[in-house]
Formats: structure tokens, sequence, C-alpha cells
């Protein structure tokens, strides 16, 4: 049996990505409807939400601050980047916390969407459709969207860059 040596030959199955009438769209659908049903109940005790947040209203304020601590000295612990997105997120829609998931969701839709994009570039369609699989599943991912962290927006700018470089 000879080796196959393009993406075509090994795609012999005739499954594209909208096979099954839509398995695509139909697992982004279950892992958005998961990611909301396990959402946090709001911002607990782990402290990087609450800070993330109050890091947020200090850039909105043109600082860099820690407003949650006497003198207000600047940060030192995380960079500016996802509070930068938080501040430009929450002056768009406000404060409330299900719109932070909100937010946290679509960017785990688009890691999921990338990826799936990404693989289905390089790998024949049923591996593709598989990985969406596992990915749309993955616990994770579902429970970093349910949450206000920078694992999210990490997640979705190396899907992005995973995702370009197939582009190329």
């Amino acid at each position: 049996m000879a080796l196959a040596t393009t993406t075509g030959d090994l795609d012999s199955s005739n499954v594209s990505w909208r096979s099954w009438y839509g398995l695509p769209v139909l697992l982004l659908i279950v892992h958005v409807i998961l990611a909301w049903i396990g959402r946090a109940p709001g911002i607990g005790s782990r402290e990087d939400d609450a800070r993330y947040v109050l890091l947020a209203r200090a850039l909105q304020e043109g600082s860099y601050r820690e407003l949650w601590s006497p003198g207000l000295p600047a940060h030192h612990m995380y960079p500016p980047g996802y509070p930068a997105l938080l501040a430009v997120w929450t002056a768009l829609g406000g404060e409330h916390f299900n719109w932070f998931i909100v937010l946290q969701v679509l960017l785990s839709l688009g890691t999921v969407i990338l990826t799936f994009s990404a693989i289905r570039r390089w790998m024949p369609s049923a591996v593709a459709l598989g990985s969406l699989a596992i990915i749309s599943f993955n616990p994770d991912l579902i429970q970093s969207a349910g949450q206000i962290a920078s694992e999210g927006a990490l997640a979705f700018c190396i899907a992005l860059v995973i995702w370009a470089y197939t582009s190329l």
C-alpha cells in the first residue's frame, strides 16, 4: 500500500468539513453553551479576576496602578495586555460580570474556530472534525471561558498565530 503524499490523497473518505449535517457548527454551539452554563457565579476569591478588572479601571483612568493597594503603587505583576482588552470591553458594555463572560466565551469560540481552520488546511477533513470535537469539549478551555482570566486571551492569540502561519 502506497503512502499518501498530499492532504488530498489522505482525504479519500469524502468527508468534508460540512459533513454530518453541520457537525462543526453544532460542536461550536455546544462549546458556547457549555462555557456559559459552567461560568463562575461571579468574581470570586481567586484574586486574579478582581485584579484584572481593577487594572482595567486604572488603564481607563490613564495609569497602571494597583487601585486596591494603599498608596496606589505602580503595578508590577501582570503585563497590561489583558487589562487593556478588558478596559476596551468595559468601555463598550460596562462592568457587569456576564458582560465579561461574553468576552471570554467569544475568545474561546475564536480559539476553537481558528484552531479548526488551521488543522483543516493541513490535515484530512476527518482528522479536522475529530480535532474539533476534542477541542470543543476541552474542560480547561471551557473552564477558562467561564471566568475572568487571561488564559482565554492567550489561547486566542496562540491560535491566531498558528492560523496565520498555516495561511502562508
